[in-house]
C-alpha cells in the first residue's frame, strides 16, 4: 500500500481511487470512511472512471459530519512532487 498512497499522493487519480477503496474495506489498515471520501472526492475530480460512483455508495455510509471533514481533506489537499532519488556523485580524476 506504500507505493499506492505514494501516487495517490502526487495526484495520481487511478491511485487515488484505489486508495480510497481500499481505505473503505481496510486493507492493510483500518477501514477511513473519511479518508477513503476525500481520495475518491479527488479521484472524481479528474474524471477517473468510477470515482462519482464510489461517491455515492459511500455517502450512503457516512454521517453529514464526516461528509463535511472528507470534502475539507479533499479541499486541503495538495500534490507532493516527485523527485529522483539523490545520487551519489562520482569522484572523476583530475587532468
Amino acid at each position: 500500500m506504500k507505493w499506492l498512497r505514494s501516487a495517490a499522493e502526487r495526484g495520481h487519480p487511478a491511485a487515488q481511487r484505489m486508495l480510497g477503496s481500499a481505505l473503505v474495506w481496510g486493507k492493510d489498515e483500518e477501514p477511513d470512511l473519511v479518508e477513503a471520501w476525500k481520495w475518491f472526492e479527488l479521484a472524481s475530480a479528474h474524471d477517473e472512471r468510477g470515482a462519482a460512483i464510489d461517491l455515492r455508495a459511500l455517502q450512503r455510509r457516512m454521517t453529514a459530519e464526516q461528509i463535511a471533514e472528507g470534502k475539507r481533506r479533499a479541499a486541503a489537499f495538495v500534490p507532493t512532487k516527485w523527485s529522483p532519488p539523490e545520487r551519489p556523485t562520482p569522484d572523476l580524476p583530475r587532468q
